[in-house]
């Protein structure tokens, strides 16, 4: 009895699989690339979708993958929220949880399917680092490609000319009632924004920034950064922090794994992010005041420092990197977050602000409020960066 009892439910599960495939591929709404098998219009605003805790999860050890790395990326997901992992030893089948093999995607559905069936997170040996670990699991714990966020036009342009038909509808973006937000700005630093030159046909760019000066920044793949790992948290961890809620300020949110303090943007400290970073001897005077008159000032060498201008309530601040000899992009040409110049001069100070890597000359950046921090990493003593700063009229 137990014999057909199991072979009734290997049976169920094929015919669950060739259903979920046979009706998505026929209907258009699943679509499969190297990053994402896809249900389309799904977002965080099904919560139903959302996983039970603690999630399970399988690893073929036939797959030949790296079991460390795996592991070792999914604790780091867990110590950064309240979400918790429970290894299987043997093949999820009857419940839900995450089967993880080895195939010719690197590939997750975003958020869970079923209710009372596994799915698939593949990966091939080409792609399994930390960052596109981070960035599988991302998916299927609910967030979608950062890009396709209904806001986008506001800050990216689309460039179809260079995209492959077949690929249009994998940058679509979502509508407004798809997508749950979170109160979270658009954040170009994203682990979960594509790269500039994403499905493109010819290796020319397809993602154009809105602001220039972000150009660099998009297309991130070392880590899930703060707002990726928030949105985690808002989704998952939401009621962890209810009893004695705190005002977190600069885009911080309640630590869930200490709720006596905010869990914090990389700019910012403190119990309730109000303070500036706690910075070393090496970094003298961190905090500056703009003025109508131009002021000038240099940083140099092999340094890690936090720098904060500040001007009164009803003005902006206009900065111009006047020259530079920073560290180099990385091999895929992005400049990453927390290895060269960072420019925070949006209202948010939550989102990556703009990167700057190599040389850079008279670069103008005119701040959205009356604050901008900077982020300087040098890993040469040749490395520099010369900046001018004033206050200007909104």
């Amino acid at each position: 009895m137990i014999y057909f009892k199991n072979i009734f439910v290997i049976l169920s599960l094929f015919v669950y699989i060739y259903k979920i495939k046979s009706y998505f591929l026929k209907s258009n709404d699943l679509f499969v690339n190297n990053d994402i098998l896809y249900i389309d219009k799904r977002g965080f605003r099904e919560r139903e979708f959302k996983w039970d805790l603690p999630i399970k999860y399988w690893i073929d050890p036939k797959a030949n993958l790296n079991t460390n790395l795996i592991e070792k990326t999914l604790k780091d997901i867990s110590k950064k929220t309240c979400i918790t992992w429970e290894k299987m030893e043997t093949i999820i089948n009857n419940t839900t949880g995450l089967n993880i093999r080895n195939s010719g995607l690197c590939a997750s559905f975003v958020g869970r399917l079923s209710r009372d069936m596994p799915q698939e997170i593949t990966f091939t040996q080409s792609c399994l680092n930390s960052g596109r670990i981070q960035h599988e699991f991302s998916h299927a714990l609910g967030l979608v490609h950062e890009n396709r966020r209904p806001d986008n036009e506001k800050y990216i342009t689309i460039n179809f000319t260079n995209v492959e038909e077949k690929d249009f509808k994998k940058l679509k973006s979502f509508k407004n009632d798809e997508l749950e937000l979170f109160n979270i700005s658009y954040d170009y630093g994203s682990l979960m924004h594509h790269s500039s030159t994403i499905y493109s046909k010819n290796n020319l760019s397809t993602i154009l920034t809105n602001d220039p000066n972000y150009q660099n920044t998009i297309g991130q793949d070392n880590k899930l950064k703060f707002n990726d790992i928030k949105k985690l948290n808002l989704i998952y961890c939401n009621n962890v922090c209810k009893k004695k809620p705190l005002k977190c300020k600069n885009g911080g949110y309640m630590d869930p794994k200490n709720c006596k303090k905010c869990r914090c943007p990389p700019h910012y400290g403190g119990k309730t992010c109000k303070m500036v970073k706690k910075m070393k001897k090496k970094c003298k005077n961190i905090v500056k005041k703009a003025t109508a008159s131009k002021k000038t000032f240099e940083i140099n060498g092999k340094i890690n420092c936090y720098y904060y201008i500040t001007s009164s309530s009803n003005y902006k601040i206009k900065l111009i990197i006047q020259n530079s000899n920073l560290p180099q992009k990385e091999n895929n040409g992005v400049c990453i977050q927390g290895k060269a110049l960072e420019v925070l001069y949006r209202k948010d100070p939550s989102v990556v602000g703009a990167m700057f890597c190599g040389i850079n000359k008279n670069v103008t950046i005119l701040s959205e409020s009356n604050k901008v921090s900077i982020n300087y990493v040098g890993n040469s003593d040749k490395n520099f960066v010369k900046i001018s700063f004033q206050k200007v009229k909104k």
